[in-house]
């Protein structure tokens, strides 16, 4: 068997120049498994004398830790310095996800934002990569990028408002269909109450008239089921106002049946058991099927 995957390793040195075989690797999952527990028992001086020296008299060999290090190292300064030569040429450093000329650039950007947030960035990455004209974001969900569109999407409107004397732009207008698709999205937004603040004061503000208040329950039709479902929702509608979210805590004194339906509807949605009406009615308030489901602890907060 030792031998069999040893010939595998070989057709694969043949076939790509290397034998770093990725985890995992589909073609052959055997010979990724094999190759990887060789090189754990190398590492710690397990292998038999006799099957080391095999794979040396072969030119087997794999890097150590400090080689693969100072090789990571090198492909990330690389990677900065064509982060450093696209804001150059570009005037920013919001490189896009599938940017033809280096595809690989945009995931790799992702990826030191991610490391930043997780906090596993080192200091002396941060530096130079905001040297190279990174921005990070403010908070968790942001990011500058996504309020200059923001920004630069609101300035078009405000141009239609003065043009047009309204906000309401026509569903899919030809003259600019990603503000349409934009002021739809706004809608959406403010329909499920996901809408920040302060963007909300602003349409507002513009004269924006897509912000209405909290749907009406709509009458439950016969049936002591049916009026069960929707004096619960009354009563989520009750708490949504005075507490201004959908996010009953699980363990809520006050009120510990309507806890339990809240988290009910929840597994009903994620189960596929929930019907599309009272999925919409649902989402009219704001419900977040992700709910953060307070736990007792939180429900203090609610007192204040």
């Amino acid at each position: 068997m030792w031998d069999d995957r040893l010939g595998e390793l070989l057709d694969f040195r043949r076939q790509f120049g290397h034998v770093q075989v990725p985890r995992g690797w589909p073609d052959n999952p055997q010979l990724a498994c094999w190759v990887m527990n060789l090189r754990r028992q190398l590492r710690t001086g397990k292998l038999p004398p006799a099957r080391r020296q095999r794979l040396e008299s072969l030119g087997l060999r794999w890097p150590g830790g400090d080689e693969l290090r100072r090789a990571r190292n090198v492909r990330w300064n690389r990677m900065c310095d064509a982060l450093a030569a696209f804001r150059r040429t570009q005037g920013h450093a919001e490189v896009p996800s599938n940017w033809s000329p280096d595809p690989r650039l945009g995931p790799w950007v992702a990826r030191q934002r991610h490391q930043f947030r997780a906090g596993l960035l080192p200091e002396d990455r941060r530096r130079r990569l905001e040297d190279a004209g990174i921005e990070w974001p403010r908070e968790r969900g942001r990011s500058q990028s996504r309020d200059r569109e923001w920004e630069r999407m609101f300035e078009l409107l405000s141009a239609y408002r003065r043009e047009h004397g309204h906000c309401k732009v026509p569903k899919g207008w030809t003259e600019n269909p990603r503000l349409a698709r934009w002021v739809l999205r706004q809608r959406h937004y403010l329909r499920t109450g996901s809408l920040r603040p302060d963007r909300r004061a602003r349409l507002e503000e513009l004269g924006w008239k897509d912000s209405p208040a909290l749907p009406e329950v709509v009458l439950a039709p016969p049936g002591p089921r049916e009026r069960a479902w929707h004096d619960f929702l009354k009563s989520l509608r009750a708490f949504r106002e005075a507490h201004g979210h959908c996010s009953v805590p699980r363990r809520w004194p006050w009120n510990p049946k309507l806890a339990r339906w809240v988290h009910h509807q929840r597994d009903l949605r994620r189960r596929g058991l929930l019907d599309r009406e009272r999925i919409l009615l649902l989402e009219a308030l704001g419900f977040q099927w992700r709910g953060r489901n307070p736990s007792s602890s939180a429900v203090l907060s609610f007192q204040r």
